[in-house]
C-alpha cells in the first residue's frame, strides 16, 4: 500500500481551517486506500530545524507528496515540496477549486473534494 505525505500550511491566520483541510485530505486518501502521514499529528521535535529534519525523513520514505492548495504561503510547506521534488517524489497537487487533484509528473486527474 502506498504512503502519502500531506503537505500544506499548518499554522497562521487560519490554523483551525488548515487542520480541517488536513483531516479532509486524510479522509480522501483513506477512501482511496492509501496510508498517509499528517504532519499535524507528528510529535514536536523542539526546534524548527529538528522538525524539518524529521519531516524530511518522513517524506523520503513516502511514495508521493499530497500538496494542499494555498501551500505556497507556507515556508515549511515549500521546504517539504522542494525536498520531495529533489528526490523525484511524485507530487499530487490540488487545483484552485480544490475539486481536482493533479499528479504533477503526468497530469493525471483524480476527482476529489478535499478542501
Amino acid at each position: 500500500m502506498k504512503t502519502v505525505y500531506i503537505c500544506g500550511p499548518i499554522q497562521g491566520a487560519d490554523t483551525e481551517s488548515n487542520k480541517e483541510r488536513f483531516e479532509r485530505a486524510e479522509n480522501y486518501l483513506a477512501e482511496l486506500g492509501y496510508n498517509f502521514i499528517n504532519p499535524n499529528k507528528q510529535p514536536d521535535m523542539g526546534s524548527l530545524r529538528d522538525n524539518l529534519c524529521h519531516r524530511m525523513r518522513l517524506i523520503e520514505n513516502c511514495d508521493c507528496l499530497f500538496l494542499l492548495y494555498h501551500s505556497s504561503s507556507s515556508n515549511v510547506a515549500n521546504c517539504e515540496l522542494y525536498f520531495a521534488k529533489g528526490f523525484g517524489t511524485p507530487i499530487l497537487r490540488a487545483d484552485k477549486t480544490d475539486r481536482n487533484i493533479l499528479l504533477e509528473k503526468n497530469a493525471t486527474k483524480i476527482n476529489a473534494n478535499i478542501a
